[in-house]
């Protein structure tokens, strides 16, 4: 809903108007608000698009090249990728991708550097 409106200011020489003709009512029931990665809408929050796609991404990358990935990599990125959905409703986008084939890859990844698996104590919990 775009309107035009004019602010009226007092200078020395009278009255001045102002027309700005970008204002609108942000419509937040149909695009939600956009800020810090996610988009927030007043029943849920999602993360942008292109984070989303990037997980996507990246977990094929882990299952195709696991075998020449640095163990502190791949547990970096499915933990930076767990922190973004921890707050938004992605349970069905991890439960996806962070598959049985994933799971395996960070529990061999951990047990061979004798790390603690941070998926072992059931954090893929998302609503």
């Amino acid at each position: 809903m775009k309107q035009n409106f004019t602010i009226t200011t007092k200078s020395c020489l009278g009255f001045q108007s102002i027309q700005a003709a970008g204002w609108q009512v942000f419509p937040v029931c149909e695009r939600g608000i956009d800020f810090l990665g996610y988009r927030f809408h007043h029943d849920h929050i999602i993360l942008r698009k292109s984070i989303a796609s990037q997980f996507k991404q990246r977990m094929k990358q882990i299952k195709a090249n696991h075998h020449f990935l640095t163990s502190i990599n791949i547990l970096n990125s499915v933990m930076n990728y767990h922190g973004w959905m921890k707050y938004a409703n992605y349970y069905n986008l991890w439960d996806k991708y962070i598959d049985n084939n994933i799971f395996s890859i960070v529990t061999y990844t951990c047990s061979q550097n004798k790390i603690h698996n941070p998926l072992s104590n059931g954090i893929c919990k998302y609503g």
